[in-house]
This record gives C-alpha cells, structure tokens and sequence, in this order.
C-alpha cells in the first residue's frame, strides 16, 4: 500500500460506506415487514367480525386531516383564545375566564365554546374557528397525499357509517352520503348497510358537535354535500346554505340543551356505541374528553349489565389505535369499554402511516380469511 495514492483510500471508504448503508436498508425493510406481520396477526378477531357483519362504524379525531405533529386546539384552548382577542372590555374577558376556570371541573368542556359564543359573539367564534382550522390545513403536496392514502384505505374497508368531528373538502369524495342531525340521519347510520350499496362513498356518514349544530365549524366543505333519499333508494343534493340552515349556538345553556343526556343526539350516540364496534382514528387522547367520553362510558355500563344478566364475557365496544404505550390501558377499558391498539414496530413505523397500515392490513386479513 506504500505506493497508493488518496484515491485508493476514497475509494475504498466509499464502498464500505456503501455496503454499511445497504445492510442498514436491508435491516429496515426486514424490521417494517416483521413489524407489519406482527400487526396483522395482532388485529382483534371480534374487530374482523364486526366488519363482516356490518357493525363496525369508523370515528374519525380532530388529528386525523392535519399535518403530523399538528391537532386542532381542545374546546377550552379555543375559547379561551377567541375571549382573549374579543373586542370586549378586559372585565368582562377576565370575568368570562374566571368563570370558564371554574366551571372545567363540572360539565361538558364543550360548554367553555358557549361560553365564548356568549361573550364575544357567534361570528367572532366562528371566525376564529375557521381561521384555526385553515392553518391546519395539509398544503404540502406531501401533507395532501398522506391525507388521500388515509382516507382511500379509510374508503377500502367495509364500515357501516363514518362518525367525524371535523371535515375537509377531500372527504367528500371518499364520504359523499351526508347525513343531517334527523331521524332519518341518525337511523341510517343505526341500520345494517344495504347489500347493493357496496361503496364507501353511498355508506351514511355524519358529522358529530360542533360542525354538527353549526355551519362551517371544523369543517370545509365543496360547495354541496350528498345526503340519501327518505327511503335511501338514491341520494339528492342539498346546498351549503341548506345544509346549515339550522340555529346555531349561542350561549353555555343552549350547548347544555344540545348535549342533554336525553336529548336526541345524545341519545344516538348511545345507541351506535352500544351497538356497534367503533374504530378510533385522529385522536389525540385514546378516549375522546367532552360528550363523547360520557356516550362512550354509559354505553359501556349499559353493554356491560346486560352481558352479566345474560351470562356473557363483554367485548369492548371499540378499539382506538395509538403509537405509544398506553399506561392507563386497564383502566380506560374499565371505564369506557375501549382497548388501545398499539401500532408500533421499534421505531419503524411512523405516526403519520399507522392508520393508513393498519387499515390496508385489516383489508388484507377480510380479504383472505373466510368468515366464521
């Protein structure tokens, strides 16, 4: 080696480099392929039945449209927001917060919203909302993609309805059968889907409070949405002002009203929970806070009663997927009948593509797996 020059020795470097970089890559796809296959065998049977029976109803979170890393702030967060930059007087913002402050401990957080509605005006909130909600838009040409592989995968499966609490443009194309807050609404959701409606986008979707009771809040929309016929034989179009025609909210009793335990909506969500198995995706928290969790729990306590005066084992009433280790997982399955589905493979599956794998992986067991 006396008589080389640099080169040999840049050479030589070079390919061990790139040796180094082809055993790391071969290393990597064998770590993502184990980890995928260890998901797949890990999908809980009664989820795979629930979709072979035409129970199983999708519930999307406020995470899953944004950008990785990004979620819509919490009912209090936002309203604490729109108080503060009010045109209000600084008494009567500090009086709100003071009262919102003491109220989080007892009620619905959603009522902090009609708190604000209250103070600083509907259109103020809904302002802000819409702004909120704008700069969580996915603009990246990436961000677009990793929404329209979600939603595609989302589309593929064979869910009875679609539950989400916001909405953006690109699902109308995957979710074209909108639903409004009616009988008629609430009771496509609650049937079995129809034989001949085979597409994800003639399934009955729906949006649940706030955008539910309340224009364009969280949600951005083309200019008209599908909903189905009385008798569900065809869809008709309605336009956005028809379809948001309703009144809005505007004050913390009025949110008190529409969130009543025994109010219609309410009493819907009890009813899908209770009957059907839920897939949780977009969510920050593995139980959802507000309404949701108080449908989730007493739902649950209701499945639960009737399993032991019948002499069954209950099975959770929904499945949330999550990439990090749940501490609490025993107790959230205690109080709200749902089980975490950790989707993780050391590292090598990403947050951003565990929804979308986990949802191509449950398509591949009910296409290869016959029924029971």
């Amino acid at each position: 080696t006396k008589g080389l020059g640099p080169d040999y020795f840049l050479l030589k470097l070079l390919v061990s480099a790139l040796f180094l970089a082809a055993a790391w890559f071969l290393r990597d796809c064998c770590q993502r392929r184990d980890a995928a296959e260890r998901l797949r065998k890990s999908i809980p049977e009664a989820l795979l039945r629930a979709f072979r029976s035409g129970d199983a109803v999708l519930l999307l979170g406020p995470s899953f449209s944004t950008p990785l890393g990004m979620c819509p702030m919490s009912c209090r967060e936002l309203a604490a927001v729109v108080l503060m930059k009010s045109k209000n007087s600084l008494a009567k913002i500090t009086a709100a917060l003071k009262k919102m402050e003491a109220t989080n401990d007892e009620g619905y957080p959603e009522e902090s919203l009609g708190l604000a509605s209250e103070v600083a005006g509907w259109n103020f909130l809904q302002t802000m909302a819409a702004s909120h909600w704008a700069e969580l838009a996915p603009n990246s040409k990436a961000d677009k993609q990793t929404l329209r592989r979600r939603l595609a995968a989302a589309a593929c499966l064979p869910f009875t309805a679609t539950l989400s609490t916001t909405w953006r443009k690109e699902y109308d194309q995957f979710f074209r059968c909108r639903v409004g807050r009616n009988f008629g609404g609430y009771s496509a959701l609650l049937s079995k889907p129809r034989v001949d409606l085979t597409s994800a986008a003639a399934r009955p979707a729906l949006l649940l409070w706030p955008a539910l009771y309340g224009g364009s809040f969280f949600a951005s929309t083309s200019s008209s949405s599908t909903i189905p016929a009385e008798d569900g034989a065809s869809p008709m179009t309605r336009t956005k002002r028809e379809a948001h025609a309703e009144a809005p909210w505007h004050s913390c009793e009025e949110v008190d009203r529409i969130l009543d335990e025994e109010g219609p909506y309410c009493i819907f969500l009890r009813d899908v929970f209770k009957s059907k198995v839920i897939l949780m995706l977009g969510w920050p928290e593995v139980v959802p806070e507000g309404h949701l969790a108080e449908a989730l729990s007493t739902a649950w306590a209701e499945v639960r009663a009737r399993c032991q005066a019948s002499g069954t084992i209950p099975q959770p009433i929904g499945y949330s997927l999550t990439t990090e280790m749940i501490p609490n997982a025993v107790e959230i399955l205690e109080n709200y009948g749902i089980a975490p589905l950790l989707v993780t493979g050391r590292g090598v599956i990403s947050a951003s593509s565990a929804d979308e794998l986990f949802l191509t992986l449950i398509k591949s067991r009910l296409d290869v797996e016959p029924e029971v």
